[in-house]
């Protein structure tokens, strides 16, 4: 990977994401995430922050990265990008690091406005980072191989599911909705241990974050090679498609 190349390539990332109104959006989104954080009872609103920033990195940058590289598709931005010495790798990673800046402060954002007093930002910020690493990889990896919006929306529903899911099981057993035994099982799965992250950024629960780190980190690492090769396999294929 060309260090000035791959910089260059995520600064262009972020303008094409200021210009097209994705910055405008996370505002709005985020807007409006706050204010509802702020009218839930106090009691409640810390365990709300994390649930709701957990769907900031979870949700936006997956579908996000969807729109993004199908947008791209359209204008035929590929055919032109892929002649040059530009890499697959320094596409991959430039997309999913601009992804991930903009949930970061998005959710951080979130977060000190709705729960001051109870976050922990240092962690709060790791868990945004590597979740939204993880998710819109996962978006990456969809969206390069198919030619619609409605074609990735088809794909991304049942695994969006499979990601959601089991955290949200998790949460009914922090809040003591029911027992769910071989807990440390379900959070060996990446999201349930994203989502133990950030009850532990907003304050939720004291316990100690470096392992589902670890969890969401090692996901991650088994993913980024196989959106790598769907990103090859796009190169190889490039032609027309509709939005």
């Amino acid at each position: 990977m060309n260090t000035r190349r791959f910089i260059a390539a995520m600064s262009n990332d972020i303008r094409f994401q200021y210009r097209y109104g994705f910055y405008l959006l996370y505002l709005v989104i985020s807007v409006v995430y706050a204010g509802i954080l702020l009218a839930v009872p106090q009691n409640w609103r810390t365990m709300a922050a994390a649930v709701i920033v957990f769907s900031d990195p979870a949700a936006l940058g997956m579908f996000f990265m969807g729109g993004i590289v199908l947008f791209e598709k359209s204008e035929r931005t590929l055919d032109f990008l892929f002649v040059s010495p530009f890499t697959t790798s320094e596409y991959l990673w430039a997309k999913v690091l601009s992804l991930a800046v903009i949930s970061t402060l998005a959710g951080l954002a979130i977060a000190i406005t709705a729960v001051p007093d109870t976050i922990s930002p240092a962690i709060l910020a790791a868990g945004l980072f590597t979740g939204s690493v993880l998710f819109s990889t996962a978006g990456l990896a969809v969206a390069v191989r198919v030619r619609s919006l409605n074609r990735f929306f088809m794909v991304i529903a049942p695994i969006s599911l499979i990601l959601w899911i089991p955290p949200f099981i998790a949460l009914g057993h922090h809040m003591n909705l029911w027992h769910l035994p071989g807990l440390a099982i379900w959070q060996l799965h990446p999201g349930t241990a994203l989502l133990q992250v950030l009850l532990e950024g907003t304050g939720v629960t004291k316990t100690p974050s470096a392992k589902h780190l670890i969890t969401v980190a090692a996901w991650t690492a088994i993913l980024l090679p196989l959106a790598a090769g769907k990103v090859k396999g796009m190169v190889r294929e490039l032609g027309g498609m509709q939005l």
